[in-house]
């Protein structure tokens, strides 16, 4: 079901509570398909300690989730 789109305006912008320490990203390319794995380093910023942490995309599927 379609829903509609969500409009973000720059006075509603708030800095992210969390600091991306490293990024890797692995591509499997494919005629039918293309999956992406991304391992993330993530550091919570000690001012903003109580906010979670939020994965936002678009038109993906979230085939897996690790958390250490």
């Amino acid at each position: 079901m379609p829903t509609k789109e969500q409009i973000f305006h720059r006075q509603d912008y708030r800095p992210c509570p969390w600091d991306v320490a490293s990024t890797e990203l692995c591509f499997e390319l494919q005629p039918e398909a293309t999956l992406v794995r991304t391992r993330l380093k993530l550091q919570r910023k000690q001012e903003q300690a109580g906010e979670p942490l939020v994965l936002d995309g678009e038109n993906l599927e979230l085939l897996e989730i690790r958390l250490d």
